[in-house]
Protein backbone atom coordinates (compact mmCIF):
# COMPACT_ATOMS: atom_id res chain seq x y z
CA UNK A 1 0.00 0.00 0.00
CA UNK A 2 2.97 2.31 0.88
CA UNK A 3 4.64 1.36 -2.52
CA UNK A 4 3.82 4.41 -4.18
CA UNK A 5 5.09 8.28 -3.58
CA UNK A 6 2.03 9.67 -3.92
CA UNK A 7 0.59 7.13 -1.27
CA UNK A 8 2.92 7.99 1.29
CA UNK A 9 2.58 11.95 0.77
CA UNK A 10 -1.03 11.68 0.68
CA UNK A 11 -0.82 9.49 3.83
CA UNK A 12 1.88 11.69 6.00
CA UNK A 13 0.52 14.86 5.00
CA UNK A 14 -2.95 14.05 6.59
CA UNK A 15 -1.45 12.42 9.69
CA UNK A 16 0.60 15.67 10.40
CA UNK A 17 -2.63 17.60 9.99
CA UNK A 18 -4.87 15.49 12.10
CA UNK A 19 -2.62 15.79 14.58
CA UNK A 20 -2.57 19.48 14.55
CA UNK A 21 -6.25 19.33 14.51
CA UNK A 22 -6.24 16.69 17.44
CA UNK A 23 -4.25 19.31 19.15
CA UNK A 24 -7.65 21.39 19.19
CA UNK A 25 -8.33 18.81 22.12
CA UNK A 26 -6.82 19.62 24.91
CA UNK A 27 -8.13 23.60 25.38
CA UNK A 28 -10.77 24.49 27.99
CA UNK A 29 -12.64 26.38 25.67
CA UNK A 30 -16.46 25.39 25.44
CA UNK A 31 -16.02 24.27 21.53
CA UNK A 32 -13.23 23.78 20.46
CA UNK A 33 -12.61 20.33 21.51
CA UNK A 34 -15.64 19.27 19.37
CA UNK A 35 -14.35 21.28 16.98
CA UNK A 36 -10.91 19.26 17.22
CA UNK A 37 -12.48 15.95 16.89
CA UNK A 38 -14.95 16.81 14.17
CA UNK A 39 -11.88 18.19 11.89
CA UNK A 40 -9.74 15.19 12.60
CA UNK A 41 -12.66 12.75 11.88
CA UNK A 42 -13.35 14.67 8.59
CA UNK A 43 -9.18 14.74 7.32
CA UNK A 44 -9.24 10.96 8.71
CA UNK A 45 -12.33 9.90 6.20
CA UNK A 46 -11.00 12.05 3.38
CA UNK A 47 -7.00 10.47 3.29
CA UNK A 48 -8.92 7.07 3.65
CA UNK A 49 -11.21 8.06 0.33
CA UNK A 50 -7.96 8.98 -1.07
CA UNK A 51 -6.10 6.45 -1.03
CA UNK A 52 -8.75 3.37 -1.24
CA UNK A 53 -11.24 4.90 -3.69
CA UNK A 54 -9.62 6.81 -5.89
CA UNK A 55 -7.35 4.55 -7.39
CA UNK A 56 -10.24 2.22 -8.02
CA UNK A 57 -11.81 4.92 -10.06
CA UNK A 58 -8.75 6.39 -11.88
CA UNK A 59 -8.03 2.42 -12.77
CA UNK A 60 -4.71 1.15 -14.31
CA UNK A 61 -1.96 3.97 -15.54
CA UNK A 62 -2.24 3.90 -19.46
CA UNK A 63 1.00 2.23 -21.09
CA UNK A 64 2.67 4.72 -23.64
CA UNK A 65 3.52 3.03 -26.77
CA UNK A 66 6.78 4.69 -28.44
CA UNK A 67 6.62 4.43 -32.27
CA UNK A 68 10.21 5.01 -32.34
CA UNK A 69 13.06 3.20 -31.11
CA UNK A 70 15.61 4.02 -28.63
CA UNK A 71 18.70 4.45 -29.83
CA UNK A 72 22.04 2.39 -28.27
CA UNK A 73 24.11 5.26 -26.69
CA UNK A 74 26.78 2.89 -26.49
CA UNK A 75 26.85 1.49 -29.75
CA UNK A 76 26.62 4.78 -30.95
CA UNK A 77 29.73 5.47 -29.51
CA UNK A 78 31.49 3.35 -30.92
Amino acid sequence: MLQSSLTRAVIFSAMTTAVAFGSMWAPSYPDMPNMGKLMALALVCTMAAAVLFQPVLTGRPRQLSVPWEQPNLREAAE
